[in-house]
């Protein structure tokens, strides 16, 4: 019986210790799943980016009338793919998109793709909006 007093002792002696211990593993289990979701969100988003900046390629590349874009890419240092850019306007205007940014390797290769996000604004008299066909 002494000895289950004693340990509840340094426990209550240990309580900060004991309530930032309590807290942490809390906070831990509480905000990693958050954290994994957003991870998976960012990961879903940046391939979305991925898949269409490779099909927007793909069809340039199919493109009779896209042999300048061709014959450029193969002497390029780097390309900069954004498959979406959506403009608007009302008096003021904007306009933005993501895409991916890869540059040529000293091998010859392609490097992985870096995220970009490019945007704008304007002013003036100007009334619409747009976004590429799809």
């Amino acid at each position: 019986m002494k000895m289950s007093h004693f340990a509840l002792g340094n426990l209550v002696g240990r309580g900060r210790m004991v309530d930032w211990l309590v807290t942490s593993l809390l906070m831990l289990t509480l905000f990693t799943p958050l954290g994994w979701a957003a991870a998976d969100d960012d990961r879903r988003d940046a391939q979305q980016v991925v898949e269409k900046a490779q099909l927007t390629l793909d069809n340039f590349r199919a493109a009779p009338e896209m042999e300048l874009l061709r014959d450029s890419i193969k002497n390029a240092n780097g390309v900069l793919i954004i498959p979406q850019l959506l403009k608007g306007a009302f008096v003021v205007g904007a306009q933005g998109g993501s895409g991916v940014l890869m540059v040529r390797q000293g091998s010859g290769s392609w490097s992985h793709p870096a995220f970009y996000t490019v945007s704008g604004v304007s002013f003036g008299p100007q009334v619409g909006g747009g976004s590429p066909p799809r």
